[in-house]
């Protein structure tokens, strides 16, 4: 699905790009389309910043040394991806 999701945003972005590029390239030139790349940037900042992780998120956050666990996955195998047999292994 995540497969899909990311080849179908190619040709959404294709298309936003060649919009951008009929409506501002032709009247502002290169430069300013090479600066509507730094809008997803902003956002991401935008994003990142407001958004709060949810107090159930933050309670069941088990903090090992500097290594953060994930508390939703339900095995040790999962957490790690590999299984505990294998990894004196690694």
């Amino acid at each position: 699905m995540g497969a899909g999701y990311l080849q179908t945003g190619y040709y959404a972005g294709f298309f936003l790009a060649a919009a951008l590029n009929y409506t501002i390239g032709v009247h502002f030139g290169w430069r300013a389309m090479f600066l509507t790349g730094a809008v997803p940037v902003v956002v991401a900042i935008l994003i990142l910043t407001r958004v709060k992780e949810t107090e159930k998120w933050q309670q069941a956050e088990v903090v090992e040394g500097t290594a953060r666990v994930n508390p939703c996955a339900k095995s040790s195998a999962r957490a790690t991806g590999v299984a505990p047999g294998w990894r004196a292994r690694w």
